[in-house]
């Protein structure tokens, strides 16, 4: 089994997910300090996985141990929450490109 420090092979799953509203998942890439935003669907905690959006984003796949950061949101208006994985905080370009894209939003921690 890979080690979750290692790698994103083993995403979190989540039981909470909202039933309605809109899902996202994003991906904060150490090297160039850029975030990757995507909406998602489907089972678990959405497709496409971190893994399959970022690998054709960054033409490598996500690494904790590099300092890469991946999270989750959830819109449901007017309420908007974005998490990040393994308790680390939530890049500022990534609270900055929600609040672009949905100005009427209240953004909340997840």
């Amino acid at each position: 089994m890979a080690d979750p420090n290692e790698d994103f092979d083993g995403e979190p799953q989540f039981e909470e997910l909202l039933a309605t509203g809109q899902r996202f998942k994003w991906g904060w890439n150490s090297e160039t300090e850029e975030a990757t935003i995507w909406e998602v669907a489907g089972p678990g905690d959405g497709l496409p996985t971190h893994n399959q959006q970022l690998e054709g984003a960054w033409g490598r796949p996500p690494s904790h141990s590099a300092g890469d950061k991946l999270g989750r949101a959830f819109l449901e208006p007017p309420r908007l929450s974005i998490q990040a994985y393994y308790g680390d905080l939530v890049p500022d370009v990534v609270t900055s490109w929600f609040r672009e894209h949905y100005p009427d939003a209240d953004i909340q921690p997840a």
